[in-house]
C-alpha cells in the first residue's frame, strides 16, 4: 500500500541507517506487509535517525487497525488501543505500532475527545506536535515523507509546530513543556522557535494547569538534566514559565539562571533555582512537584551547601569539603563559584594539591569503640565514631594507633553528645 504523500528527493545515502535497523523493527514491518498493511517508521527515530544519531525508540505507524495488529503478532499489548496504539513485543523488546489517525478535538487540554483511525499518512502527520517529528519514513520503499518541512528544521535548528501553533499548544498543554525540552537537543547546536511558536508558548501557557503535576515535572527533570538548561531556563524565565511550575518570581536575568550553566545534574540545577527561599519552603515546593524523595534529599543538602564553598579554610576543612562532596566535587565548585561571585582558582589548586585519606570509611568501628571506651551500644557510642570519623579525615589519619592517639585526647565521657561534630558539610 503507498502513501497519499509525494515522498522527498534525497541525497544518496541519507537513509542508510535503515540498514542498521533492529532486527525486531524489520520483524514487524515485514509483520504488517504480510498482513496486507503499509509500516512506516514516525516520530523521534525518523528525527534522530535523521540527524545521525541512535533513536531510544522506534515507534511505527500502519494503515492496519488495532484489531489487525493484534492477529498479526503473538505477543501484544493493548497499552492504547482505545487510541489506535498496540505494543507489540519482539524477543522481549517492546515497540508501540499505532494506527494512522486524526484526532477530535481536545476539550481538555490534554487528550482528543475522539480519535478516528485513518489510512491517510497526511491526515495522521498533520495531527502531531512539531514538524521536526512529523516526517515518516516507509522502510521498505526507503522513502522519506515530509509534508511540514521538518528536515529542514532539523538542519536550521528551527522548532516550528505542525499548523496553527497556538491550536497545536491548546490541543495539549504538554507541548508546552516539550517544546522548551526540545530547544535543547544535547548538541552543540543553538536551537529556536519560530515567532508563531515563540507567541504561542506565552499565549496558551495557562494550558499548564490542565496537565497534572507528575507530567508536568517528568518533562522540567528532563530540561533540568539538559546540556543547555541554562539557556532554555532563561527562556523560560522570560516566558513566565518557571514561574508558574515553581511559584516565586524568577527574572531571566536572575543570578539563579545564571549560575546554571554547564553539564551539571538536575539537582544543582533545582538547588539553584530555589535559592531565593529557605528550606522549609524548599521542601514544599518539592512536594508539589512530587519530586522523588532522593531528588528532594539532593536538592536540599546543595540548597544548603551553596555559598559555603572554603575559600580560606584550612586544610581539615578542605579535606571535609571533599569528603561530602565526592564526586560532586568539580560541579558544585563550577556551581558556586558563579554563585559566591568569587574566583575559585586558588581553592581548586589547593584541593588537587590536598593530601586526603585514602579510605573513606571510618577506621574503627562501634565494638573497637565499646572495647576501649566501656560503653554500651546507644547515642553517645554512635555520636563518639561519627565525631572520630570526621577528625580522621580533617586530620588525614590513617592508621589505628593514631585513632588511638585520637581517642585519649577526646572528652567523651563528657557534655551533650548532640553536639558533638560529625563528618557531614556545611
Amino acid at each position: 500500500m503507498a502513501s497519499d504523500l509525494t515522498p522527498l528527493i534525497l541525497e544518496d545515502g541519507a537513509l542508510n541507517w535503515l540498514d542498521s535497523l533492529p532486527d525486531s523493527v524489520l520483524e514487524i514491518h515485514d509483520g504488517i506487509i504480510a498482513s496486507d498493511g503499509a509500516s512506516w517508521l514516525v516520530g523521534g527515530a525518523v528525527r534522530e535517525s535523521m540527524r545521525g544519531r541512535l533513536p531510544k525508540d522506534y515507534d511505527i505507524a500502519t494503515s492496519l487497525t488495532p484489531d489487525e495488529v493484534e492477529e498479526a503478532f503473538d505477543h501484544t499489548i493493548p497499552t492504547g488501543k482505545a487510541f489506535g496504539t498496540i505494543t507489540v513485543v519482539i524477543d522481549g523488546v517492546n515497540h508501540e505500532v499505532t494506527t494512522l489517525r486524526s484526532d477530535g478535538g481536545y476539550s481538555d487540554g490534554r487528550r482528543p475527545d475522539a480519535v478516528h483511525l485513518t489510512t491517510s499518512l497526511a491526515l495522521d502527520l498533520e495531527r502531531r506536535d512539531f514538524t521536526i517529528n512529523a516526517m515518516a519514513v516507509d522502510i521498505g520503499r526507503r522513502q522519506l515523507f515530509d509534508p511540514h518541512y521538518g528536515l529542514s528544521d532539523l538542519k536550521n535548528h528551527r522548532l516550528r509546530a505542525v499548523g496553527n501553533a497556538n491550536r497545536r499548544l491548546s490541543e495539549d498543554g504538554l507541548r508546552i513543556m516539550r517544546a522548551y525540552r526540545f530547544l535543547d537537543q544535547g548538541d552543540a547546536f543553538v536551537w529556536n522557535t519560530d515567532l508563531e511558536l515563540e507567541m504561542a508558548l506565552v499565549e496558551r501557557r495557562d494550558m499548564l494547569s490542565a496537565i497534572s503535576v507528575e507530567r508536568i515535572w517528568a518533562e522540567f527533570e528532563r530540561i533540568l538534566n539538559g546540556v543547555d538548561a541554562s539557556r532554555v531556563l532563561k527562556r523560560m524565565a522570560k516566558d513566565g514559565i518557571i514561574d508558574i511550575i515553581i511559584g516565586g518570581n524568577t527574572p531571566e536575568d536572575s543570578i539563579r539562571i545564571s549560575s546554571v550553566k554547564g553539564d551539571i545534574q538536575a539537582s544543582m540545577r533545582m538547588a539553584v533555582l530555589l535559592k531565593d527561599r529557605d528550606l522549609v519552603d524548599v521542601a514544599d515546593t518539592l512536594k508539589s512537584l512530587k519530586v522523588s524523595n532522593i531528588f528532594k534529599n539532593s536538592v536540599l543538602w546543595f540548597h544548603d551547601c551553596l555559598g559555603t564553598s572554603p575559600i580560606n579554610g584550612d586544610e581539615g576543612h578542605l579535606r571535609l569539603y571533599q569528603y561530602a562532596m565526592e564526586d560532586n566535587l568539580n560541579d558544585f565548585l563550577a556551581i558556586d563559584e558563579d554563585w559566591m561571585g568569587k574566583d575559585f582558582t586558588d581553592l581548586k589548586n589547593r584541593l588537587r594539591k590536598l593530601d586526603f585519606p585514602q579510605t573513606r570509611d571510618c577506621l574503627v568501628d562501634g565494638h573497637w569503640l565499646m572495647n576501649r571506651t566501656g560503653l554500651e551500644q546507644g547515642m553517645r557510642l554512635g555520636r563518639l565514631k561519627l565525631w572520630m570519623h570526621r577528625l580522621q579525615i580533617e586530620r588525614n589519619i590513617s592508621t589505628i594507633e593514631e585513632m588511638e592517639s585520637l581517642l585519649c585526647t577526646l572528652q567523651w565521657e563528657y557534655g551533650d553528645p548532640k553536639t558533638w561534630p560529625k563528618p557531614i558539610w556545611p
